[in-house]
């Protein structure tokens, strides 16, 4: 007996490493395989989650987290490319909760578990927000570089007589990121609504401003009717504007995250290397005298 209860702390321990491994194992994206046969077949085969499954266990302490709007928009962006279809946002926030009792679950082993259990604990709770939207993030980053092609592409077909709809439905047969965007976009489509104007307010949850502001003009030009090689030839034009605005306040804001590190790690350094040397003599010339 007193043997089992000196195991006790070890076993839990255990128990706890052992989920902790199969969450981060769950989460992690599907191979570029299995991402390449659910692109041919247009399918989503659900298979049983485990983790999913173990994650709605937790769901009443899920309540007790505040709700976050950005984890939704970012859930629903990854799912609209064909990765974790089977979860909900309640169940992310059951994960959260859950991984972070498990890793505060160290505790048990003494006081001097603190350092283990705090760590763990916090990246228990942090892994699946950061792990949604990091593929969000990627996503993002490839509809944004892909908008000006697009839209000079749209511009295009509808210089050649097609409706804004119908263009639409064609660039969706392609394999790009965009074409992948606007299947999940006409699949949730509702009858009778024209697709520019239901994907001018869908597309807000990508937030992608150049590719919401390219729909919004899209399903003007369709609601007027009118399609000409003028006004599709200014909405190419104002996508690359909006493309190149952004680039130059990316490359703004890096230049400021930039500053920080190279003063720290570059101009720091070196200066110390300059005024060490001269320092040194400088001491060792009064002490010899």
């Amino acid at each position: 007996m007193t043997a089992l209860v000196a195991l006790g702390p070890f076993l839990i321990a255990l128990g706890a490493a052992f989920l902790a491994a199969r969450a981060a194992h769950s989460l992690l994206p599907a191979p570029a395989p299995v991402r390449a046969l659910e692109r041919v077949r247009e399918e989503r085969e659900e298979a049983p989650d485990a983790l999913r499954d173990l994650a709605r266990a937790f769901g009443p302490l899920a309540r007790l987290l505040p709700a976050d709007r950005s984890l939704a928009d970012d859930l629903r962006l990854v799912q609209a490319f064909g990765k974790l279809t089977a979860w909900r946002v309640e169940d992310l926030a059951a994960a959260r909760a859950g991984l972070l009792l498990l890793g505060l679950a160290f505790l048990a082993l003494g006081p001097r578990a603190i350092f283990i259990a705090l760590p763990l604990a916090a990246a228990g709770y942090l892994f699946p927000r950061n792990h949604v939207a990091g593929e969000a993030e990627k996503i993002r980053r490839q509809l944004f570089r892909e908008t000006p092609d697009a839209a000079e592409t749209l511009a295009f077909l509808v210089s050649l007589g097609l409706p804004v709809d119908e263009a639409l439905r064609r660039m969706a047969e392609g394999s790009s990121a965009f074409a992948r965007l606007l299947r999940a976009g006409i699949a949730a489509c509702p009858p009778g609504i024209p697709l520019a104007a239901h994907l001018a307010g869908w597309v807000r949850f990508v937030r992608v401003p150049a590719l919401a502001q390219m729909f919004f003009r899209l399903s003007e030009i369709a609601r007027k009717g009118v399609g000409d090689r003028t006004l599709m030839g200014d909405l190419a034009a104002s996508a690359a504007a909006a493309y190149e605005a952004e680039i130059l306040a990316r490359a703004e804001r890096l230049d400021a995250t930039l500053t920080v590190p190279v003063g720290l790690f570059y101009f720091i350094p070196y200066l110390g290397l300059v005024l060490l040397p001269m320092a040194y003599a400088f001491l060792t010339s009064g002490l010899l005298r």
